[in-house]
């Protein structure tokens, strides 16, 4: 039909893409003839015999191009001829175009200056005037005849109104008047009718392999017929037409009238199972497969018809109103609301043109990436969408480049950045009073805030990553220097790996073992308080609280002999023996904090050699004073050692004060295996 074509591979050597496409069809159209001109100022007064109402001369075809579809031979032989008939009348009532630009010459004159304007454009402009006014039309007054209301409709939106004749002979000159503009306007509204189908077609050109995009628009347009019928109906006096077609009783439509084309407008609407000249329903050659054929409206009424807006066109106005200007008014409209068929179909024609721009904008979509996925943009709506088919090899290649272009970007602004603070943190640990300082003169030297986050780090109050302190060739960072300049023993390795020390002794596996240790040793200290008589004998509260005593010590006991951690039940049974012992209890608890004790003291060693600084030991973590004290009360029989006078200074290691076999109290650690001298 018209505006599908049944041969999707045929070339109709007519461009009908768009405003300006059309404009190239007149070269093959014989010339329009004259357009009447409307009267000059001094006519004779003197009105001629009545006679029937001027009409529009008649618009010749020109010859079609061979074309296997019925749109090729309309849009080639017909549209051109027409916009060519219309193209004086359509000058002079769109009138002079708004400047382009402006420029000043030598002497300071300044020019405006237009771009060429075509048919198309002048056509442009008026419908969007008149959809203008329609939106304003309560700006309107009455008016007296339908040539001034179709005036006054485009004055509205573009507030400029033909002015009419002087006053001498007012009547008879603008009955005249009226006469000229009545002729314009029919010629107008064909050259409108003609510009809509032209615009169809192009768009559908553009969809043509896009099947979901055809049923949509197909199901649309049936929306507007629908309403059309519907309005058709509840005025039967609109003047208003609306036929169903198949493609080939359209193509005998035109055969009978070579300006269907400027008379009608034709609407995709959907497939109907074809017939014979009898009605019968045509199959494909098996005889079971139904044959289809296209269906189109023909939509067709004078410029004066009135139309009910239809909802799909409002719905479809509000959305393409953000993206096309000339909508802007139209968009103010309702469903229902009445307007002249001229204005609907300005309204469809623009539509259209957005709705081809759209799919343009969707085949050259811009490529996006969304939660991971690659999608496109399109580039008129800004919608985003899947690709169709999957992505294409082409455009995967390209989004790999962009990703690691900017990923090369991402590093060289890290590297920067990198730059940037250790050049900060070179002037932040070495201002120049810190000059050839070590030590305690270097750390004075430094910024309050500088020397704490030395001191904290060194201290083991706060920890590091290894990237802060070693750059990725293993030399020590700014931070590094300023600590080994303050504390000489510093050792950044280590500090590099402290951090993770730092979690296993509070958080991780070491800490569990550490509170395990704590509990069993606290146990310990009540069993060896609880060797009395009274734990002997069975069903004493001592004898309970004994007991129960002996299962934990014993489990855990039991755990530090294993290696693998895990307590057997012949070792805890062992353990529970020794325990329970008549004769031995006290030595065999004494024995059993030996060997926590021992275990722990590997622990201990640990948490020494992680130590940033050899000279400053800090407490270990997850072990109570409480735990420490317990143990050292029963490794002294029964007795409690000696605590440290406060602010006693102990030497590296030492952390008790015990007698010593000569009598005097000696330093010694926490296990008390170590003697560290006489304590002064």
């Amino acid at each position: 039909m018209a505006l599908e074509n049944e041969d999707a591979g045929a070339n109709t050597g007519a461009n009908t893409g768009g405003n300006d496409a059309v404009e190239t069809l007149p070269t093959n159209a014989p010339t329009a003839p004259p357009i009447p001109t409307s009267p000059a100022a001094g006519a004779p007064a003197a009105r001629p015999a009545p006679e029937a109402p001027a009409q529009a001369p008649p618009l010749t075809p020109g010859p079609a191009a061979p074309s296997r579809s019925f749109m090729g031979a309309l849009a080639h032989a017909l549209i051109g001829s027409t916009m060519a008939t219309a193209a004086r009348g359509v000058k002079a009532l769109a009138g002079p175009p708004s400047p382009d630009s402006y420029s000043t010459d030598a002497n300071g004159k300044m020019t405006a200056n237009y771009r060429q304007e075509h048919t198309s454009d002048r056509l442009s402009r008026l419908a969007m005037h008149a959809l203008e006014g329609l939106a304003a039309g309560s700006q309107v007054g009455p008016q007296r005849s339908a040539g001034a209301a179709w005036g006054a409709g485009i004055g509205a939106g573009a507030s400029a109104v033909r002015q009419q004749g002087e006053q001498q002979d007012l009547l008879k000159r603008k009955q005249a008047q009226d006469d000229f503009e009545e002729q314009q306007r029919t010629t107008l509204h064909k050259a409108t009718v003609a510009m809509t189908n032209a615009q169809t077609h192009s768009y559908w050109q553009k969809i043509e392999d896009d099947e979901n995009a055809k049923d949509t628009e197909r199901q649309k347009n049936m929306g507007i017929v629908n309403d059309l019928n519907d309005y058709v109906t509840q005025n039967p006096k609109s003047g208003l037409t609306v036929q169903t077609l198949t493609a080939e009783q359209a193509m005998a439509m035109h055969e009978a009238d070579a300006h269907t084309v400027a008379k009608h407008t034709f609407l995709p609407v959907g497939k109907t199972q074809a017939k014979d000249a009898n009605g019968n329903d045509v199959f494909e050659a098996d005889g079971a497969t139904p044959k289809f054929v296209k269906q189109f409206a023909a939509i067709g009424g004078s410029a004066d018809s009135k139309v009910g807006l239809p909802q799909g066109m409002v719905d479809d106005l509000q959305k393409y109103s953000k993206f096309d200007p000339r909508l802007k008014g139209a968009a103010q409209m309702t469903a229902g609301q009445e307007v002249p068929l001229s204005s609907f179909l300005s309204a469809y024609k623009f539509l259209t043109e957005d709705k081809g721009k759209e799919a343009d904008g969707g085949k050259e979509g811009e490529p996006v990436t969304v939660n991971g996925k690659i999608q496109k943009r399109n580039k008129y709506t800004g919608e985003i969408s899947e690709y169709v088919g999957g992505v294409p090899l082409s455009v995967q290649k390209q989004q790999a480049d962009i990703a690691e272009k900017k990923s090369v970007e991402t590093k060289n602004l890290a590297d920067a950045a990198k730059l940037k603070k250790e050049a900060d943190a070179e002037g932040f640990f070495n201002p120049a009073a810190s000059s050839g300082l070590t030590g305690d003169d270097y750390l004075k030297s430094l910024p309050p805030a500088a020397q704490n986050v030395l001191k904290a780090i060194a201290e083991g109050r706060e920890t590091r990553s290894p990237r802060q302190l070693q750059d990725k060739n293993g030399n020590p960072t700014p931070l590094a220097e300023a600590l080994h300049k303050a504390y000489p023993d510093f050792d950044d390795k280590k500090a590099a790996a402290y951090g993770a020390v730092v979690k296993d002794f509070t958080s991780g596996p070491t800490s569990r073992a550490l509170t395990s240790y704590g509990t069993a040793i606290n146990h310990a200290r009540a069993l060896y308080d609880n060797t009395n008589m009274k734990s002997y004998i069975p069903g004493t509260d001592e004898n309970k609280r004994y007991n129960q005593d002996v299962l934990y010590v014993a489990t855990e006991v039991a755990k530090a002999l294993n290696p693998t951690g895990v307590a057997a039940e012949n070792a805890i049974k062992e353990q529970e023996e020794a325990l329970r012992s008549y004769t031995n209890r006290k030595a065999a608890i004494e024995n059993a904090e030996h060997i926590l004790t021992g275990k722990m003291a590997e622990t201990k060693q640990r948490w020494a050699n992680a130590q940033v600084r050899p000279s400053y030991q800090p407490p270990m973590p997850n072990l109570s004073q409480e735990a420490m004290d317990n143990a050292d009360y029963i490794r002294n029989h029964g007795k409690v050692s000696q605590p440290s006078p406060q602010g006693q200074n102990f030497p590296p290691g030492a952390t008790h004060i015990v007698p010593g076999p000569d009598g005097k109290n000696h330093y010694t650690n926490a296990d008390g295996t170590k003697d560290f001298g006489v304590a002064q």
